[in-house]
């Protein structure tokens, strides 16, 4: 992701417009090639994942004997804060036909990107095989309750 930044010349107090990306590096440590399998399965299946209006932040990785490394785009911007927001990840994520989605809903797995309004799910160890759409939904209404559990008693 490109985003707009601004350099100053400290002599001449000029500022300069300039494009900035921000690139996160994961490195997973596997503790054997069924785990590292297991692992790069799921990131395999992600890159073919389609979702209505949820994206996924453009990644690549690699594999160095069990380590799996992962570049990824980082999204700046704000957790998931709005009704409408958390409707958009119901509707795309749990609800998804697929039986490969994302598992954890926590708003702060859902980035609202800065600038575009955008909702990227950066929680890439939650993408699993998960065709039961019932248990989905099920962990989506936990996860609601305990949202309003937070807003009356904090």
């Amino acid at each position: 992701m490109n985003y707009q930044t601004s350099i100053r010349d400290d002599v001449s107090t000029d500022s300069f417009e300039a494009d900035i990306t921000f690139t996160l590096c994961k490195k997973v440590e596997c503790k054997n090639d069924k785990l590292k399998n297991i692992y790069v399965n799921k990131l395999n299946q992600l890159k073919k994942a389609t979702f209505n209006q949820i994206k996924i932040p453009e990644f690549t990785y690699s594999v160095d004997n069990t380590t799996v490394s992962c570049l990824i785009d980082f999204i700046k911007g704000t957790y998931v804060y709005t009704p409408a927001q958390r409707e958009l990840i119901y509707k795309d994520v749990v609800c998804n036909e697929s039986d490969w989605t994302f598992s954890d809903y926590r708003d702060a797995n859902f980035i609202v990107q800065e600038g575009t309004g955008d909702i990227f799910s950066v929680d890439f160890q939650s993408y699993r095989f998960y065709p039961n759409k019932e248990k989905r939904k099920v962990s989506w209404f936990n996860h609601v309750e305990s949202l309003r559990w937070l807003k009356q008693n904090l």
